[in-house]
């Protein structure tokens, strides 16, 4: 049963209430003398009419007693149902902080786990770009190296292939000179020549000397 059905019974049950408790006593009649018996109009009309006047005075002070009653019940009605009303709306209103406490909170929930998954991603892309890093510093010290070793041998194998070539220009041109009195000095040449090979490449030339110094005169 709604509010507005509830408050619309109370105040017709007050109006009934007053209505029948008014109309039982006087009725129709406007005065205490019209719902006397006759007799009894007699007896009053005997006495004095202070008498009545008070009787009458007595009633209208209880008709607005009870109209004051009525009122205040009427009264404490409706704020019973303001107060059930409220009540009502409270719980609605606490109903609703309450979902949406727990809608924040979830909310919450799901913001932590997506900040954690990216938090764990990050970490894991800095630990792969850093393995990447070291990796491509090792690659670069590695081709580093490579590329000044293969210099220093280049340079070395020129250093080499250099007197190699001035070697055998001189033993050339000593052998070009065809006279025996030369032979002494062929052989010392070739001699340093061959201990100069022996120190250069670490193998016995001793078959290069031989041809070097021709056939015994």
């Amino acid at each position: 049963m709604d509010d507005v059905s509830i408050r619309s019974r109370l105040s017709a049950s007050s109006e009934g209430f007053e209505s029948a408790h008014w109309g039982s006593i006087f009725g129709d009649h406007g005065s205490l003398h019209d719902i006397l018996p006759r007799d009894c109009s007699a007896s009053i009309d005997s006495h004095s009419a202070h008498h009545l006047d008070e009787v009458e005075t007595e009633m209208r002070r209880l008709k607005q007693e009870v109209q004051q009653t009525m009122n205040m019940y009427n009264t404490a009605c409706k704020e019973a149902l303001t107060a059930k009303e409220k009540a009502r709306e409270l719980h609605r209103w606490r109903l609703d902080e309450e979902q949406k406490l727990e809608e924040a909170r979830l909310a919450q929930e799901a913001a932590l786990s997506i900040a954690e998954k990216q938090r764990t991603k990050c970490r894991a892309a800095i630990e792969q770009a850093g393995k990447a890093k070291r990796i491509a510093e090792l690659e670069s010290q590695r081709r580093i190296n490579m590329e000044m070793r293969a210099r220093s041998e280049a340079q070395e194998m020129k250093k080499i292939l250099g007197r190699i070539s001035h070697g055998r220009c001189e033993v050339q041109e000593i052998l070009h000179r065809g006279h025996r009195g030369c032979n002494r000095s062929l052989l010392s040449v070739s001699q340093d020549w061959r201990r100069w090979l022996w120190s250069s490449f670490q193998v016995p030339l001793r078959s290069h000397a031989r041809s070097s110094q021709g056939p015994a005169p």
